[in-house]
């Protein structure tokens, strides 16, 4: 086979709370070409139907995968867990894509503290929000 032409693949990609979609691509030459015909973005998981067992395995390798193949995008969750004078331990959950401040208006709503403007804290510590958290 040429280096420049390669199969054509559909796949069937699995997005949280939508409908399964069917993709046609360029059998991809790396993981990272994968990911970019399918627009996954990155700090995304897909994962794909183990061949013997019953279950779903991460795709490391584009050798996992084949024409036909199902791949389900995992989005990973961040948590922390807050507490203030009236709350304790309440779990602050975001995904991939929210922003410092929509994460620190979580934080704040959590802590009841409403829209006032706060300063985490872990410990002594002052914590400056980072969606890389």
């Amino acid at each position: 086979m040429s280096g420049d032409i390669r199969e054509t693949w559909q796949l069937t990609l699995l997005l949280p709370n939508q409908e399964a979609q069917k993709k046609r691509l360029r059998a991809p030459s790396s993981l990272d070409a994968l990911y970019s015909s399918l627009q996954v973005e990155p700090g995304h998981v897909l994962l794909t139907n183990h061949p013997r067992h019953d279950m779903m395995f991460a795709v490391e390798s584009v050798d996992q995968i084949a024409d036909g193949s199902t791949l389900q995008v995992h989005v990973p969750k961040k948590r922390v867990f807050v507490s203030a004078a009236n709350v304790k331990n309440k779990a602050v959950v975001w995904y991939a894509g929210a922003t410092a401040s929509q994460i620190e208006r979580s934080i704040a709503k959590a802590a009841g503290f409403g829209e006032d403007q706060i300063e985490c804290r872990d410990g002594e510590d002052v914590v400056v929000l980072s969606t890389n958290m």
